[in-house]
């Protein structure tokens, strides 16, 4: 399951290092939750988690909640949730990425396939984060909406620059993003950004290799993923 698995393979490493600054502060926010691989291995007090996708809020939400996701989902459920595309509908974001190519946003229906099947692998996925979702508080909308805790660390996993765009909710702007950020620290919160690159006023306080999901001749193509954090930082260190 590749967009809700998310980060899977990196958040044990990602969440290890913030981990100490979440248990000083006491409070977790994440504006951008995507997979939510890095909110169900981050336990804190007060957690707040959001995204601009309000169906796949509406999904977590539901999780947290009971919900079972299914184990099968039909070339005709899919083509019918692409139509309707219900915000309030958990069905909506599981189809939308779990059931889709790559898991890009109604990319394209995958179904059971020789050697996979999709919804099971989804809802497989989604069930191992339930338990760490519980307790958190979610908004839907825009970064800049989402409510924050005081002093709390906030961890961003924004669309990275250069690759393809988060298609369930449009263009990102980059400039704006970053000089939030630095408002935000400036503003007394410890924040945290997943990137491969960043601009100058920017550090890397913790990096880890990790493999896409494109395939080279060598095999699977090796990326850095980098947290960076506010050059003059006192945290990250």
């Amino acid at each position: 399951m590749q967009y809700l698995g998310g980060k899977q393979r990196t958040a044990a490493k990602l969440a290890a290092f913030i981990r100490p600054y979440v248990a000083e502060r006491g409070a977790y926010v994440e504006p951008f939750v995507g997979g939510a691989s890095m909110m169900a291995a981050q336990p804190a007090p007060s957690r707040i988690g959001g995204d601009a996708n309000e169906a796949l809020v509406t999904m977590y939400r539901a999780l947290a909640d009971g919900w079972e996701p299914p184990q099968h989902i039909t070339e005709g459920e899919y083509a019918d949730a692409k139509r309707r595309r219900d915000p309030y509908d958990p069905l909506t974001a599981f189809i939308g990425f779990g059931c889709s190519f790559a898991g890009k946003w109604f990319g394209g229906y995958a179904g059971n396939g020789e050697n996979r099947n999709y919804a099971a692998n989804a809802a497989s996925s989604l069930r191992k984060k339930a338990h760490g979702l519980k307790g958190v508080r979610w908004h839907a909308g825009d970064y800049r909406t989402c409510p924050l805790i005081p002093h709390a660390v906030i961890y961003c996993d924004p669309p990275y620059a250069g690759t393809t765009q988060y298609a369930a909710v449009g263009a990102f702007n980059w400039g704006e993003f970053w000089s939030w950020c630095l408002a935000k620290h400036a503003e007394g919160f410890a924040v945290f950004v997943s990137e491969y690159t960043a601009p100058p006023s920017f550090r890397v306080a913790f990096e880890v290799a990790t493999s896409t999901g494109i395939r080279t001749k060598a095999g699977r193509e090796l990326r850095i993923e980098r947290l960076f954090v506010p050059a003059d930082a006192d945290y990250g260190r």
